[in-house]
């Protein structure tokens, strides 16, 4: 019989790989996160209908996509750059690239604010004919200014070591508080789906505020004053990240607008729904990603590539582990997933199905798109996100159209086993990746 580990052991082997405790606890805030998500995705479906849920998906999309453009890449720019700096111990430099990134983005915000309220929005209104989600999209465009400012204080945070506070407050704590506005206001009155969309929004604000001022505590006591930073050449890194994380929102969008064209808001809520449903077995990759990302970077800054290809080892298989019980649930009782939503929704079974197969490649891969931007090698991150946008966007003109729901799924699919395959490759090419 195989005699356990002593503790003394155990304690060394976390002491040695730190990333496993913290990757765990990330994930269990990550779960709870979800689960309030869920609650909330839940009070909208069964109040709203999949039409309502349409609605709802496609203003969250629409503003995650005007955010991602607003940060230009520089969310991802300061995680690697400022964790790097603060394992040199040049804090003062730190300091700078913080300001620096937070000005540009705050600018940047504000622009596509006023540009959404005065063009996008209204020709969205246009090309989609639904002048419901035209109204929700018009009443909630501030949201861009909440979802950019998360972002940013989420990423300082991370790069300071704080990574778990990151995830709660970019999370759990944001989801909680919506989920008990929106069901007192749901006990207390008849509130519309706009309303479900500013709760939302108003909930993202009020973490973004809360983690400006601990970050703001933490950066104060950092030795030295600010440096002065050059702009340029932090968005001109920035530039390529752009590409490659907006073109993966792109191509969530480009599914929900084709939907609502050629469709209706109610097949839009319904893919929506099984495709929510499907990302949970993204949580345990995001969650690894926010503790893993800073190490890659500052094991890249000194060449340690075994440390590298040891936490992508590690992800894969805590990925895996935790995610395959879930994945047979789904695959197994799509519909009896579904049916909680509300009675309308089992219709997205097949599609659940088809999305969750696409995860498995998923949970395979790890997070091995970061490990390319964590890298430095944004330019070939830039090159196969662009041709995996271009295969989203001549998919869904082609199959949408015909096959709707199932084929929204087939393109969403399709286009993330192309990505991640691609990534994998191009790892243990340029990083010598080693399984």
């Amino acid at each position: 019989m195989t005699a356990l580990p002593s503790p003394d052991r155990v304690r060394a082997w976390l002491t040695a790989n730190p990333q496993i405790p913290q990757t765990i606890a990330a994930f269990t805030i990550k779960i709870i996160g979800a689960a309030l998500s869920f609650g909330f995705n839940l009070l909208v479906a069964r109040s709203f209908g999949p039409s309502g849920v349409g609605q709802f998906g496609l203003m969250v999309t629409t503003l995650t996509l005007a955010a991602t453009a607003c940060l230009v890449g520089l969310d991802y720019v300061l995680i690697r750059t400022v964790a790097g700096d603060i394992r040199q111990g040049a804090f003062g430099a730190a300091k700078g690239v913080i300001r620096t990134v937070s000005t540009i983005v705050g600018g940047n915000a504000l622009a596509m604010w006023a540009l959404l309220a005065l063009v996008g929005i209204p020709l969205l209104g246009q090309w989609t004919g639904g002048s419901a989600t035209t109204g929700v999209l018009n009443a909630v465009s501030f949201g861009v200014l909440p979802f950019t400012a998360i972002r940013i204080v989420s990423s300082t945070l991370r790069s300071t070591g704080r990574v778990l506070l990151a995830q709660i407050i970019d999370g759990p704590l944001s989801m909680a508080l919506g989920l008990a506005i929106l069901g007192w206001w749901l006990a207390a009155g008849r509130p519309e789906v706009v309303d479900a969309g500013r709760v939302y929004i108003g909930s993202i604000a009020v973490m973004a505020i809360l983690g400006t001022l601990l970050a703001w505590r933490d950066i104060a006591h950092w030795q030295g004053l600010a440096e002065r930073v050059a702009a340029r050449p932090l968005v001109a890194g920035g530039a390529k990240i752009l590409i490659v994380v907006f073109a993966g929102f792109a191509t969530d969008w480009l599914i929900l607008t084709a939907l609502a064209r050629y469709r209706s808001a109610t097949e839009v809520g319904l893919f929506r729904t099984a495709w929510q449903i499907a990302t949970l077995f993204n949580i345990v990759v995001v969650a690894f990603d926010a503790v893993a990302g800073p190490r890659i970077a500052a094991a890249w800054r000194v060449d340690d590539r075994a440390a590298i290809s040891r936490t992508w080892r590690q992800a894969v298989a805590i990925i895996t582990g935790l995610s395959l019980p879930a994945l047979i649930i789904v695959l197994a009782a799509p519909g009896w997933l579904l049916h909680f939503f509300g009675p309308e929704f089992p219709a997205a079974a097949t599609a659940l199905r088809i999305l969750a197969l696409g995860q498995l490649v998923n949970m395979l891969t790890g997070p091995i798109g970061s490990i390319l931007v964590m890298t430095g090698h944004e330019r070939w991150s830039m090159m196969y996100s662009l041709v995996a946008l271009a295969l989203a966007g001549l998919l869904s003109a082609l199959v949408v159209p015909t096959f709707g729901l199932h084929g929204a799924a087939i393109v969403s699919a399709s286009v993330l086993v192309f990505r991640n395959v691609t990534a994998l490759i191009l790892v243990s090419r340029l990083i010598g990746l080693k399984a």
